[in-house]
């Protein structure tokens, strides 16, 4: 059986662990529009420059590249609350494709 002692700092973790976790989760909504914005303002301006050849593939290549530090955010943020590196890379492999199709 739990003392009162160690029942009151088991709920006092289950309490912050909650909050942790939330802050947590309110987090990846902002980087992932961090990352899309990126994304997009990177391939507007690649758009432009590629225009006359029509490297629509080539500027969101390009952007993608420009944006990697706001990925590496994103990366770092789902490793920190514990997703495996395996399903990190197929969340961000769905997100980068959802972003092509968004962008051209």
């Amino acid at each position: 059986m739990f003392s009162k002692v160690s029942l009151a700092a088991f709920v006092l973790t289950l309490v912050l662990a909650a909050n942790l976790g939330s802050k947590a989760d309110d987090l990846l909504p902002q980087l992932r529009k961090n990352y899309e914005d990126c994304v997009y303002r990177a391939v507007r301006s690649q758009a432009e420059k590629l225009r006359s050849t029509g490297g629509t593939s080539e500027a969101i290549e390009l952007a993608f590249e420009a944006c990697q530090s706001e990925e590496r955010e994103i990366v770092e943020h789902l490793n920190a609350i514990g997703m495996a590196p395996a399903t990190v890379d197929k969340a961000l492999r769905a997100f980068k494709l959802r972003l092509q199709k968004t962008v051209r």
